[in-house]
């Protein structure tokens, strides 16, 4: 059971936008348009946040403002009148990547154990793309850098590469496409933590010097800026 609240979040900051069911999660229902988005391009299609395997209920969410959200969640529960003793807040922000905080409150006389899990996924498809319901060339590799706490996802195909880089703070499990933290709240406490998303855009320098080949034909005087060695005169 849920309160009553709106079934879509969306926040947007420049070049970056997450779209989010209300309490928080990014996946691709019937719609398919919810991810976190950089350029025109999402990054991050599936974000979705279990206590203890279990999907969370909703009790508010709200955009804050244009680039900061809050979804306040518990435990699942059958009745609006019961005690809500687990409560998780993620207060989430976008700029040129996003910030997620994760705080659980236990209001119980006794501590709690909980297993924290975040599953992700990424596709890197384009808004075109994703309006025509096509499948992107290529499909992401996963990179696992445990010495940086780092989940990354690397998307190269015709000269580009793209990357999501999920940033998380000591003590994450880290595998592929998953994050998980084992929590131990005291009685009364309160646990927390940050994830950050970086979005990475790059095209590679093959793919720059073939373009600047392309250039220098069509103006034997233009510099290629890509090519070591190379100074440009000064007017």
């Amino acid at each position: 059971m849920t309160y009553q609240t709106k079934s879509e979040i969306r926040i947007v900051n420049g070049e970056t936008f997450i779209i989010s069911d209300s309490v928080g999660n990014i996946y691709q229902k019937d719609t398919g348009n919810l991810g976190f988005f950089f350029r025109d391009t999402r990054f991050l299609s599936e974000l979705i946040l279990k206590i203890n395997d279990l999907d969370l209920s909703i009790l508010s969410a709200k955009e804050v403002n244009y680039f900061w959200s809050t979804h306040y969640a518990t435990l699942p529960f059958e009745s609006i009148f019961e005690a809500h003793p687990i409560t998780i807040i993620r207060k989430r922000a976008v700029g040129n990547g996003a910030r997620e905080e994760i705080i659980i409150h236990n209001y119980k006389t006794e501590p709690v154990d909980l297993t924290l899990s975040i599953q992700l996924d990424a596709d890197f498809v384009d808004i075109i793309e994703l309006k025509r319901a096509q499948s992107p060339e290529g499909k992401p590799v996963i990179e696992i850098n445990s010495e940086k706490n780092q989940h990354i996802f690397v998307y190269q195909v015709n000269g580009i590469c793209r990357k999501t880089v999920i940033q998380c703070e000591p003590g994450a499990e880290i595998e592929n496409k998953k994050i998980s933290f084992k929590i131990n709240i005291p009685a009364k406490g309160v646990w927390r933590t940050c994830l950050t998303i970086r979005p990475v855009w790059r095209i590679k320098l093959k793919s720059r010097n073939i373009y600047a080949k392309t250039l220098i034909k069509m103006n034997p005087l233009y510099i290629n800026p890509y090519r070591s060695g190379q100074t440009r005169s000064q007017d």
